[in-house]
């Protein structure tokens, strides 16, 4: 600690008693240096004793890195060995609030990219259920695995599919593989909605019929495209894990006329409505 004191103070106070005080004081807490001056880049508590009038005794007390902290003391009414003992018991509390160390300061909290920032690729995995009310069989379901990019609210996704279906007189055989660009939506920090359009390639193994489109026997195997939309909730688990329930409305836009094997004409095709539970994973 540096302490220095105008000349009034001094008069008053008398500077080498005062700094005897203040030894006696700050035992253990700060060593009162015999100059009243120093550098200024040292971590030092600096003092300065002011006397404007007899009635009154001014305190300034700063350290280094510390804001100025300014106390005035009246001492009208006692000898100056009293004042003097009065000025250091004073300043002996301000230099130890000086003198404690400052608290931490937490890190600066990193701020989140802005969305428009994120991308992430993801991995769907689930199963699918196909409705076709206009065609034999009605209903089909299987698996689904699917790889899409995501950026900000946007996604491009590649999907495969392989759905089985059995009727009463006609099994099928789909497998489909096609793409979809979607948007989601923050409803929360928990829940999405995603909204698509897709469309995708199907081969198709209808293994007890023989097609009659075009009066011409394909041994029950074709291909159409199925487009359409898609529309769902998006539930977030954690960072890097969620799960979809979605519905995809679309038809098929070729539809295939068949023979069963009871040789009932019947048709593949139009309209289809898809159901799809998917799990959602970011890989590392």
């Amino acid at each position: 600690m540096r302490i220095a004191l105008s000349p009034a103070a001094d008069e008053r106070l008398n500077e080498r008693r005062l700094r005897r005080l203040l030894a006696l004081e700050l035992r253990g807490v700060a060593e009162v240096l015999p100059e009243s001056t120093g550098p200024l880049s040292e971590d030092a508590v600096r003092v300065w004793l002011h006397v404007p009038n007899p009635r009154r005794a001014v305190i300034e007390v700063r350290r280094t890195d510390r804001s100025l902290a300014r106390r005035s003391l009246r001492i009208e009414d006692h000898p100056a060995d009293l004042a003097a003992r009065l000025v250091a018991i004073a300043t002996s509390e301000m230099v130890q609030v000086q003198a404690r160390p400052l608290k931490p300061k937490p890190p600066p909290a990193q701020p989140k990219p802005p969305p428009n920032h994120e991308s992430a690729f993801r991995v769907d995995a689930g199963g699918a259920l196909l409705v076709l009310p206009t065609s034999a069989p009605l209903l089909l379901g299987g698996p689904e695995l699917a790889l899409e990019y995501r950026r900000a609210f946007t996604g491009q996704i590649l999907y495969a599919r392989w759905l089985i279906g059995e009727g009463d007189e006609q099994r099928a055989r789909w497998l489909e593989i096609g793409a979809s660009f979607d948007l989601r939506f923050e409803l929360s920090e928990m829940w999405h909605l995603r909204l698509a359009a897709k469309a995708g390639g199907v081969a198709l193994a209808l293994p007890e019929a023989v097609l009659v489109d075009n009066n011409e026997s394909r041994g029950g195997k074709e291909w159409m495209i199925r487009a359409g939309g898609l529309v769902g909730i998006e539930a977030s688990l954690t960072d890097d894990v969620a799960f979809a329930l979605t519905a995809e409305p679309g038809a098929c836009l070729r539809k295939l006329h068949v023979l069963d094997g009871a040789g009932n004409e019947t048709e593949v095709g139009g309209f289809a409505m898809g159901i799809g539970l998917t799990f959602i994973g970011s890989p590392p």
